[in-house]
């Protein structure tokens, strides 16, 4: 599992690449510049929605950027895909069992 530092990286990185500014940004998702610093510092994380659009913004997929791997629209072999979700489901559920410990 990722940390909000891990998370807030990668959202500056990204925000980065995409040659914007913090305050382009707050601006094409209709928020303020201090919301975008916010989550960008780990001090507080975008809800699922303004993940959605903030993968929307920068054409990439969950996938892409939390798993670094293609996304899910890209693998050409069902059987490939299901094996490599069994896996992360293990791996979390690993994760999970030693947490409650």
């Amino acid at each position: 599992m990722m940390s909000k530092g891990e998370i807030a990286a990668i959202l500056k990185n990204l925000r980065k690449m995409s040659g914007l500014t913090q305050q382009q940004l707050a601006d094409l998702m209709g928020r303020s510049q201090q919301v975008i610093g916010h989550w960008e510092t780990g001090y507080s994380q975008p809800d699922i929605g303004a993940l959605l659009e903030l993968f929307k913004l920068y054409d990439k997929s969950i996938d892409e950027i939390f798993l670094n791997r293609p996304p899910v629209s890209s693998y050409k072999d069902y059987g490939r895909f299901k094996e490599e979700v069994t896996k992360q489901l293990r791996l979390m559920r690993l994760e999970i069992d030693k947490l409650k410990q």
